[in-house]
């Protein structure tokens, strides 16, 4: 009796192993393998050496960067707009500009699922002009539309409705240069354009957006103050800062670098509260040393706080970008020895403290010159790293993870 007990419970448990096992197969063939990290480090351009200008991920993680050539290569004129996929395979590479020799500035951004908007500048005759070029998901051009005079800055694609465009543009009377603002709709149709002076005191002013946010319609830039005194004319500069309504007239302007010669913004993101955060190098005359300070501002305009950053010297900041849940990235460079830099990424919390720090001296990049958030986490940087063929530095694309690994 104790036997056949023993037969009858081995046999209902072999029998109920077999049914886990067949559930576990089951799962296992529902369920898609895992997909690998598609992390990399890759040189985007082959042949003579090309001068990146612009990067962006799309929505489906494909990534695009824009390059003119570099100075005193041997490249041919024109535009080159190259789209790589998520795990940094070439897609293609298109010259939408062929024939335009003096480009002094090209923007790509992704367009819906795999179109392409391309903003530039080009000097035909005396004065700049501002082109818009439509590609394709092959990289071929749709439509190119000419946006009247005008020295291109940046371009934000404002979801399938349009674009914003930035740039500047001569003064017609008094001279100097004002700040220029277009929006456009998704054939290329002009819809406003609006121009900006800056903060203006006893004598002529200028300003030049250098970034644009599209959904919050945030723009930054320099704005040039005249200081007229009996015997010397004083010429400063200040940060400045735009929230744009919907007609594109300012809800309000902020300037900032009190007390400074200089102070130029290197790069402005949105933040999750209609916050904006805004990177300035400012300069103080009385030592002319220069440092990188954080700056965020309130969705009215207000200063809400600003985090001094380590100097040039040391340590520079070339761009940044907000993540969903209010934290920053930034990347640069620092300091190795005497003349030997490293590029850096660096994580901070809302409030601008740093929570994180990557140095890239493993992989001989020098610098950090962009940086934007992956859709599926992470980020794509674009590097500064050596190159061969009589050039000390070439570009190179990357993707790394959250925490800043590849």
């Amino acid at each position: 009796m104790r036997d056949m007990r023993a037969a009858r419970f081995i046999a209902s448990s072999l029998s109920a192993a077999a049914v886990a096992l067949a559930a576990s197969l089951v799962l296992a063939q529902a369920q898609p393998p895992a997909q690998p990290r598609q992390l990399f480090l890759v040189q985007p351009f082959d042949g003579a050496p090309l001068s990146v200008s612009a990067l962006d991920v799309a929505g489906n993680g494909e990534t695009l960067l824009t390059a003119l050539p570099a100075e005193g290569s041997s490249a041919d004129p024109g535009i080159r707009v190259a789209r790589f996929d998520a795990a940094g395979r070439k897609l293609w590479e298109r010259n939408p500009a062929p024939r335009s020799e003096f480009v002094s500035t090209a923007i790509a951004r992704a367009a819906g699922a795999d179109h392409t908007l391309v903003l530039h500048d080009e000097t035909p005759k005396e004065q700049s002009q501002l082109v818009l070029i439509r590609l394709d998901g092959k990289g071929q051009t749709l439509w190119r539309r000419e946006l009247g005079p005008g020295a291109a800055s940046d371009l934000a694609v404002d979801g399938e409705a349009g674009a914003l465009v930035s740039g500047s543009v001569p003064r017609e009377k008094a001279g100097g240069i004002d700040a220029l603002v277009m929006r456009v709709t998704a054939d290329g149709t002009p819809v406003w354009r609006r121009r900006f002076q800056g903060e203006r005191k006893d004598g002529g002013n200028s300003a030049d957006l250098l970034r644009l946010s599209g959904q919050t319609m945030l723009v930054a830039g320099l704005a040039d103050i005249v200081y007229d005194k009996p015997d010397e004319t004083v010429i400063a500069s200040r940060g400045m800062a735009m929230r744009l309504q919907a007609d594109g007239q300012a809800a309000w302007r902020q300037f900032f670098g009190e007390g400074s010669s200089l102070s130029m913004v290197g790069g402005m993101a949105a933040g999750a509260f209609g916050d904006a955060y805004v990177l300035a190098l400012t300069e103080t005359p009385a030592t002319s040393a220069q440092f990188v300070e954080l700056v965020r501002l309130r969705a009215d305009g207000s200063i809400g706080w600003r985090r001094p950053l380590a100097g040039p010297a040391t340590q520079e900041i070339n761009d940044m970008t907000v993540l969903p849940d209010g934290s920053l990235a930034l990347v640069g460079s620092e300091l190795q020895s005497q003349d030997q830099r490293a590029a850096i990424l660096l994580l901070l919390d809302g409030e601008g403290i740093e929570r994180a720090r990557v140095n890239y001296r493993g992989y001989k990049m020098r610098r950090a010159l962009m940086v934007k958030p992956h859709p599926a986490g992470g980020f794509a940087i674009l590097f500064e790293g050596p190159a061969g063929s009589g050039f000390d530095t070439t570009n190179y694309l990357g993707r790394v993870d959250a925490q800043g690994r590849f």
